[in-house]
């Protein structure tokens, strides 16, 4: 074969060896740039379906308030519960809409699972049970006497539990989801890869072998070849990992102040009221509520407000000890969680940090503001309780006499022995 032959031979090989290549590369690319894709699709709707968990919660607390200041001269708290249970029904309607059609934001459409689709019209029927459930939470505006509105409120607390289960379980199936398209990309990677040696074995026996003074020069460039490759892989693997990161983190934290949500707050109490039943290990439970928060937005706007409550965050971080731990629960709502901490200690904790806000300037957007909390104080030596449910009441009741008492001020869960618990107005 003349040398022309040969390199015309040569060329039309080593040709076609590029062009499955460039193909096997482009096919890579495009594979794992949609299961990227997939999985930031799959981030936004575990955010949106643990959203929707934490809706149904907020709606039974809701009705509640409006129950507890429906029949009462507190006008202004019974306005500002009714328009909170129809902001949260509201976004629970769309947030139901969003995971049982897949319709996302910017006119995005992700298909739904079978498992899904059937927890959401199947047996379960999540999507009617919750246009359901925030029917007859907003029916209680309507209520025209209390015994109408107890029995408006009893219905809610026996649909909350039930439906809370389900949209955890539907949580939990979109995390399952989300793994699995993580493990189907980790295989795809190693098909990829097995794919590409092969071809390249191909190309070695094929294309480079007839050409033995060109072997070590087709060497090089094969390992560069490879090379390129493995980085793309790294890359690749790089970004998938922290997009299971920003997955995790969506899930467990508030966007606006980074600090942890009411879900990971429930499962850190949890553990610290096991510990106190085990080892007697004194606590406290501090809730606190940005007080007039809603005048904020309404006279300068929800970007200074979403400042201000940055900044009370970042105050309520500075106050803590390195073992407490600062949650937000909700709008303006926060709770301090202190650890291995007696009564006295918390109380005066629980006032500094009332007096660090009010002593707070706070400067947003060219707005300069001062503002004041409410706080309701519980302590473990002073009313007993392994009930979360309970603790959460018992200081939700103590922040709501700290409004009724004038506000900028801490009031104490006291002992069933020593007074009443506070009741909301």
């Amino acid at each position: 074969m003349t040398t022309t032959k040969l390199q015309t031979n040569l060329t039309r090989r080593y040709a076609f060896a590029l062009s499955l290549i460039a193909v096997l590369s482009t096919g890579a690319f495009a594979a794992l740039y949609s299961a990227l894709q997939d999985s930031n699709h799959t981030a936004f709707i575990v955010n949106i379906s643990g959203k929707q968990r934490m809706l149904s919660q907020h709606i039974a607390l809701d009705v509640h308030r409006v129950y507890k200041t429906a029949f009462n001269k507190d006008s202004l708290a019974n306005n500002s519960a009714k328009q909170l249970l129809l902001k949260n029904t509201q976004e629970m309607l769309k947030a139901n809409q969003a995971l049982s059609s897949g319709n996302l934001r910017n006119e995005q459409h992700v298909e739904i699972s079978t498992d899904i689709y059937e927890m959401y019209f199947g047996e379960k029927d999540i999507s009617s049970r919750v246009k359901n459930y925030t029917i007859n939470a907003v029916r209680i505006l309507d209520a025209s006497n209390l015994q109408q509105a107890k029995k408006i409120v009893d219905l809610i607390d026996t649909q909350s539990e039930s439906l809370l289960m389900d949209l955890n379980a539907v949580v939990k199936q979109y995390e399952i989801e989300g793994d699995q398209n993580l493990l189907n990309i980790q295989i795809m990677e190693i098909v990829i890869w097995i794919t590409t040696i092969f071809i390249l074995l191909l190309e070695v026996i094929f294309i480079f072998q007839p050409m033995i003074q060109h072997i070590l020069h087709l060497a090089e460039a094969e390992e560069r070849s490879i090379e390129n490759l493995q980085n793309q892989v790294n890359i690749r693997t790089l970004s998938l990992q922290q997009a299971n990161q920003k997955l995790e983190t969506l899930a467990s934290h508030d966007p606006l102040t980074g600090l942890k949500n009411r879900l990971n707050f429930e499962q850190d109490l949890e553990y610290i009221v096991e510990q106190h039943v085990k080892n007697h290990c004194p606590y406290a439970i501090l809730m606190f509520d940005i007080d007039f928060f809603k005048q904020v937005n309404d006279a300068h706007g929800h970007d200074v407000g979403d400042l201000v409550i940055v900044d009370t965050a970042n105050l309520l971080k500075q106050s803590i000890r390195q073992e407490d731990k600062v949650y937000r629960i909700g709008g303006e709502e926060f709770i301090i969680v202190l650890n291995r901490v007696t009564h006295k200690a918390a109380t005066g904790k629980a006032e500094d940090i009332r007096q660090s806000v009010e002593d707070h300037i706070f400067h947003a957007d060219g707005v300069t503001l001062k503002k004041t909390i409410s706080g309701g104080l519980y302590h473990s030596s002073v009313r007993e309780s392994e009930s979360l449910k309970e603790i959460l009441k018992l200081v939700d009741d103590a922040l709501y006499s700290s409004k009724q008492n004038g506000r900028n001020q801490i009031s104490h869960v006291v002992s069933a022995l020593d007074l009443e618990t506070p009741k909301r107005v």
